[in-house]
């Protein structure tokens, strides 16, 4: 289990930094969510070549170990920049989301974030199932002998 933790973490902090990075500031036409997907990548490209990791459903499981780094770290940042910063934000996007009352204006802004956290851990997965097939193909070499 802590051999799973250390790629996990070494993968899914930055990757939830990024994540909560370009939510907050990031153009709205991109895609914050590519962020957990690769953390899913990196966290089994960078995990100890063993048997441990070569089916899918392992992968799956060390990506979403990753994901879950990136989607605590995402939920976390992202609430305390939105309610450090962009308190107007708050009350626009709950009114966005139908809600009138700043305080259900806040518990519908929590609930989007927690669903976008769960949704990157889900894809922290995705990306972990089939970073196999990115490890079981290296680059050719390309020293011409």
């Amino acid at each position: 289990m802590r051999r799973a933790i250390v790629p996990a973490a070494k993968a899914g902090v930055p990757a939830g930094i990024l994540f909560a990075a370009h939510a907050l500031f990031g153009n709205g036409h991109l895609w914050p969510m590519i962020w957990p997907l690769l953390g899913g990548v990196a966290a089994v490209l960078i995990a100890p070549a063993s048997s441990r990791y070569r089916d899918a459903g392992a992968r799956a499981k060390l990506g979403a170990t990753a994901g879950g780094f990136a989607g605590v770290i995402f939920l976390v940042l992202t609430l305390i920049g939105l309610f450090a910063f962009e308190r107007a934000a708050l009350e626009s996007g709950g009114k966005l989301l139908g809600a009138d009352d700043p305080m259900l204006a806040t518990v519908s802004i929590v609930l989007a974030i927690g669903i976008a956290a769960l949704l990157g851990v889900a894809l922290a997965a995705l990306g972990g199932a089939l970073a196999g097939r990115l490890r079981r193909h290296p680059p050719a070499d390309t020293h011409a002998h």
